[in-house]
């Protein structure tokens, strides 16, 4: 019942979106291993199609603030390659060459408005353009360039696991018919 009143009945309206990039290793980043030229300061670009960038800010973690401000005396300002702006019809989210140890991460925050198309359409997809290499060992010659991989995070089960719950559902209620509606004729 309380799945019903929540997606049924009430239907809140819920926002978000979330990419997650990891690189497939456990080798830090590095400035130079980002695949720009070395006078662009920006690693990652993400356009937004139809959608303008409002605002954005990192999140976390704190210990990586200076790869995106910097003090200037009398207040911060953005490093070179971080900001947002636009390009033709989409809104841009520029992100700096951050240097991260295995397992760092960092986490970024943006407001996005409709710029143009039917309110109520979906949007199409954000456009990554992001990619790194990896150092090369001479043992580990498979790990000679590592790509950002994307997975995403939903609000609700994965299709698997609304596989299963569907599959549970049927099987407690066909046990419940049976129980509940199917007698054998014991004088026979």
């Amino acid at each position: 019942m309380a799945f019903v009143w929540e997606f049924a009945v009430v239907r809140r309206k819920r926002l978000g979106y979330r990419v997650q990039m990891d690189t497939q290793g456990w080798m830090e980043i590095v400035e130079s291993d980002y695949l720009t030229h070395e006078s662009d300061k920006t690693g990652i670009r993400v356009r937004f199609p139809n959608r303008r960038v409002v605002g954005m800010a990192v999140t976390e973690p704190e210990e990586l603030s200076h790869f995106f401000v910097t003090d200037t005396g009398d207040g911060t300002k953005e490093t070179e390659g971080y900001g947002m702006g636009e390009e033709k019809d989409a809104g841009v989210l520029k992100l700096p060459k951050v240097k991260l140890n295995p397992g760092a991460h960092y986490k970024v925050l943006a407001v996005l408005e409709r710029k143009s198309g039917t309110p109520g359409k979906g949007f199409d997809e954000p456009v990554f353009r992001a990619e790194v290499t990896g150092r090369p060992a001479r043992w580990l010659g498979w790990l000679a360039r590592l790509k950002l991989a994307r997975t995403e995070s939903h609000t609700f089960a994965s299709q698997p696991a609304l596989v299963g719950m569907v599959l549970l559902v049927v099987a407690v209620l066909t046990q419940s018919g049976l129980t509940l509606f199917w007698r054998e004729d014991p004088t026979r």
